[in-house]
């Protein structure tokens, strides 16, 4: 054993001078927890923004001027989501996945209830549709749809086994009646959506037709 050996430290390689720093600077491939934590953070930071400017003001907004909403940079955006369509249907998504929660939360004869979460969606929805056609590469897939549908099934059943709606009802009716309820509510110069909705519902739920309401409708269609 050489005397330039015998005094080195025990763990130590040649040319090594600190085998914990070696560890440490290590690229072990995988990104830090923090960086990871940081980059879910922002995805949920620009969905939600994403989700608020949709609501306020519709879809046809400056790209960029949601990742100014979510205060993250446009770098960040253009990692998460690489066009608006992408980063809308992740809204769309979680939206939806958000009334489903609502829905389930409620009770079984809470049909009113079930109304005005599916039309509080449906006010963000048809913001979407009136946004996606206009993108370049836009394809519509009817996913979305289908997923409304599938959540809509269980309370409309439900709804016409107690009476509450008629039998012949499909869950396109409802998504129609929905999307009437939410329309331009601000026209009916109440406080709250939650106060429009409950007028617009009364009306939807009492109907328009008298007794020959049916009789006058079979006549116009008669007439074309």
């Amino acid at each position: 054993m050489t005397e330039a050996t015998a005094r080195r430290p025990r763990g130590r390689p040649p040319g090594s001078k600190n085998n914990v720093t070696a560890v440490k600077g290590a690229d072990t491939g995988a990104a830090p927890v923090s960086s990871r934590k940081d980059a879910v953070l922002n995805r949920e930071k620009l969905i939600a923004a994403a989700s608020q400017i949709m609501r306020e003001t519709g879809g046809d907004v400056p790209f960029e001027a949601i990742a100014v909403q979510a205060g993250v940079t446009r770098g960040t955006l253009y990692r998460n989501f690489t066009d608006r369509q992408a980063l809308y249907e992740a809204v769309l998504d979680h939206d939806l996945d958000a009334m489903i929660d609502e829905i389930a939360a409620l009770a079984d004869d809470d049909i009113l209830g079930f109304l005005r979460v599916l039309t509080e969606m449906m006010m963000v929805y048809d913001k979407f549709l009136s946004v996606f056609p206009a993108q370049p590469d836009y394809q519509a897939d009817g996913v979305s749809e289908a997923k409304i549908s599938a959540v809509i099934a269980l309370p409309l059943a439900r709804a016409k086994r107690k009476g509450v709606l008629r039998e012949d009802l499909t869950g396109d009716d409802i998504q129609l009646a929905s999307r009437m309820m939410a329309a331009n509510w601000r026209l009916d110069y109440k406080a709250t959506f939650r106060e429009a909705f409950d007028d617009r519902l009364k009306l939807f739920m009492g109907g328009l037709g008298g007794p020959q309401a049916g009789t006058a409708m079979a006549a116009r269609t008669r007439r074309g």
